[in-house]
């Protein structure tokens, strides 16, 4: 049975209504769909929201997969660390390219930045795309020699050492800490630890050269 309403929505709400703008030189649409009592509904927040189960799997989906029984940790965490350092960048720079900098309903469409709203969308294109630059020379560009090594035969290097500190730099749902470690002046990255680390505590630890990446650890028995 279809529900009825009890005030009767106008005929441009029960068709969809369709909103148009000037954004230089450019006609945008916005088209929203009304219920069955008119109430206009966004599409915009049925997109934000299908986006949600998107981020949820990348922070917790690899959490759940290394702390598996028998799942091996050291190949587990460079299959994981591997799609999102090679997959972000890649990310970036299509958003950067393809996307629109500036949102329907934001600020910046409003008549007043007419003349420099193409200006302040370029800045932000820039200066995303020099974030994906940036993003893939400092951690994409290591990790991809170190995996060039091991599909040619060289192993992740076994070092012993005692963990001074690591910080996981105090954000929510951050899956990367960063590790220092005894004898070594630049810090090691661990993402996704599934293991509880303790300051002053001697471990070995399975690492990639270039990256600095971790890939699994464990508490020795060195004095």
């Amino acid at each position: 049975m279809i529900p009825s309403c009890s005030i009767r929505a106008p005929s441009s709400l029960r068709q969809g209504k369709a909103e148009s703008r000037r954004d230089s030189g450019k006609i945008i649409e916005e088209f929203s769909t009304p219920d069955l009592c008119g109430n206009r509904q966004s599409k915009v927040l049925v997109r934000q929201v299908s986006e949600y189960p998107v981020v949820l799997a990348i922070l917790v989906g690899p959490y759940i997969l290394l702390r598996l029984p028998g799942f091996p940790q050291a190949s587990g965490r460079a299959i994981v660390v591997s799609i999102l350092l090679l997959g972000f960048p890649v990310a970036v720079f299509w958003f950067g390219f393809k996307s629109r900098m500036i949102r329907p309903g934001g600020t910046l469409l409003q008549p007043q930045f007419d003349r420099v709203r193409q200006r302040i969308e370029w800045a932000i294109r820039f200066v995303v795309l020099a974030f994906g630059v940036f993003f893939f020379f400092v951690l994409t560009f290591p990790l991809g020699k170190d995996l060039l090594l091991l599909t040619v035969g060289q192993k992740p290097l076994r070092i012993t050492r005692t963990l001074e500190y690591g910080r996981s730099g105090g954000r929510a749902g951050n899956p990367v800490e960063n590790i220092g470690l005894s004898d070594d002046v630049k810090e090691y990255q661990l993402y996704y630890p599934t293991k509880a680390l303790r300051v002053g505590h001697k471990y070995e630890f399975v690492v990639l050269p270039n990256s600095r990446i971790i890939l699994d650890y464990g508490e020795s028995n060195e004095r």
